[in-house]
């Protein structure tokens, strides 16, 4: 994100100017379209509730409102009886796929099962896999990952899924700099090579450098 240049006097001043600051967030599709989407929305008074309300600000908005991560104020929203509050805007869920998430949780609803009181579990129930293929008959494409990111997002929203970061031993880093693997090149492995440098070391013969065929 492109940093924000503010003057004051001390960081009261600082904090009040960026309080009241209005900025256009986690805008996408570049600066340009980010300027004319906020540009256009003051010149018509209408603001940005929702991911599809941006459609109506301006014709250019079609990356923005597949793409953009929207944060809308849900009370306000709701406060407004001619507002609908669509509350996948504020997940990762993709906005093409909010027809799908829909249907997951209408059959989670559905699923019959006193000792399943938490929805998140009867999420975990449902038969993705035919969803899926169901979806490929449509001519979707295959799409099982998604279903289950789908899935992923409404169990836990925002959950990092991904594995935590693990530093690289040396026998990884060596296998990722020489391109070998444990099946290729192994303890007790015998291959032929033609020796490039070998250097005297206490009366033996050690070849610090090879080459193989």
């Amino acid at each position: 994100m492109r940093g924000l240049v503010v003057e004051g006097d001390n960081d009261d001043d600082v904090g009040n100017i960026l309080r009241s600051f209005e900025v256009l967030k986690f805008g996408c599709s570049g600066a340009k379209k980010e300027a004319a989407l906020w540009e256009n929305s003051q010149k018509t008074g209408i603001e940005s509730e929702t991911r599809s309300s941006t459609t109506t600000i301006s014709s250019t908005v079609d990356r923005p409102y597949r793409d953009r991560y929207h944060r809308e104020r849900e009370q306000h929203v709701a406060d407004r009886a001619d507002s609908y509050v669509e509350i996948l805007d504020r997940s990762r869920v993709h906005p093409e796929t909010y027809e799908w998430a829909h249907n997951m949780a209408v059959d989670a609803l559905e699923i019959e099962d006193s000792k399943r009181s938490c929805n998140h579990d009867r999420l975990r129930d449902l038969d993705l896999e035919a969803f899926a293929q169901e979806l490929s008959q449509q001519n979707f494409g295959s799409k099982g990952i998604t279903l289950y990111d789908i899935r992923a997002e409404l169990t836990c929203r925002y959950k990092d899924l991904r594995p935590p970061y693990m530093p690289l031993d040396r026998e990884t880093v060596f296998f990722l700099l020489t391109k070998e693997s444990p099946e290729t090149f192994c303890e007790g492995q015998f291959d032929r090579t033609t020796a490039l440098e070998i250097l005297s070391i206490s009366e033996k013969m050690v070849c610090t450098s090879a080459q193989r065929f």
